[in-house]
């Protein structure tokens, strides 16, 4: 199965999941029966949601050689704006020994979605390769090991610094770190995970990295046009909003380095269902200086069952 994850640009959305080798013909997605449809948008509405609002992920829209008996999965046939990188690639990915890079197919997925016009790409951080682990020998909940420790600082600036010069003008959107209130995602402190977030705001935000002049981007090109999301938790309950309290704290008064809020909308049956924990978490939000911010549910899924008329 292919998890089809909706990224929302500026609110909450939604994702389902779709066989890799459905046959689905049709323009657009949807379900009926839902308890709370009449209770989200008017009866009778016609107004058209902007496609701006909707992203996905495709984990193998590409061959991907470190899972070569994965098959690849089509395009789906109706438009999105915004793809998140992760589950595609990831720093271990990427380079998998210092200072040796394979971008092969993070290019290519790019390339592709590019041409079925995704205009906006997130990159995640996250799953540190051993040699850049701080503790290598970590299990990380069945995760890769030491994929859950904080990364040698140096390692990850420049590996940092790498990404960023070379997607300028093509990845604007950098996510702090992958639900780091799992273990198997995060298991070291909150301290560290603000050095994290400190290094990868500056390094993405720094001009000399990327800026642009009238469309065209590269190191030292001109006003920078990237934007850093913060860490994104896992889902909405109360034990989960506690952690990301904390962790916001640990910052200070405000939390300075993001400049969209992100979240996981996991964990309900109906995808309108993210709507009544959403208060809770712009009160968390709001309480760290964050108020002001878009909100993007960047990673979500519904079991086929959940919908009457999947894709």
């Amino acid at each position: 199965m292919l998890p089809a994850v909706f990224a929302g640009a500026g609110c909450a959305s939604v994702s389902t999941t779709a066989s890799a080798s459905s046959n689905y013909a049709g323009s657009h997605f949807g379900y009926t029966g839902s308890s709370l449809e009449g209770s989200i948008a008017p009866a009778g509405n016609t107004a058209t949601a902007s496609g701006a609002y909707f992203g996905m992920t495709i984990h193998r829209l590409v061959y991907n050689p470190l899972s070569p008996s994965v098959p690849t999965a089509p395009f789906p046939p109706f438009s999105i704006r915004t793809f998140r990188l992760w589950d595609v690639v990831n720093w271990s990915t990427l380079e998998p020994a210092s200072g040796t890079y394979d971008w092969t197919t993070l290019d290519s997925t790019i390339a592709v979605a590019r041409q079925y016009g995704v205009r906006d790409f997130i990159f995640t951080l996250g799953d540190v390769p051993g040699w850049a682990s701080t503790d290598p020998v970590d299990a990380c909940d069945g995760n890769l090991r030491g994929a859950c420790n904080a990364p040698d600082m140096r390692a990850f600036d420049e590996f940092v610094t790498q990404t960023v010069r070379r997607y300028c003008g093509v990845v604007q959107y950098y996510e702090t770190w992958n639900e780091p209130n799992l273990t198997a995602f995060w298991n070291s402190t909150d301290a560290q995970l603000l050095v994290v977030a400190h290094d990868l705001y500056q390094i993405t935000k720094d001009p000399a990295n990327c800026g642009c002049t009238n469309g065209v981007c590269s190191p030292g090109g001109g006003i920078n046009p990237n934007q850093v999301l913060p860490p994104s938790v896992s889902t909405l309950s109360q034990p989960v909003l506690t952690w990301l309290d904390k962790y916001l704290a640990a910052a200070g008064s405000s939390y300075p380095y993001a400049d969209i809020a992100a979240f996981h909308g996991y964990g309900y049956a109906q995808p309108e269902d993210i709507a009544q924990a959403i208060p809770q978490l712009k009160k968390i939000l709001a309480k760290h200086g964050l108020s002001a911010l878009e909100l993007w549910d960047t990673e979500a899924s519904l079991t086929m069952s959940a919908l009457s008329n999947p894709f």
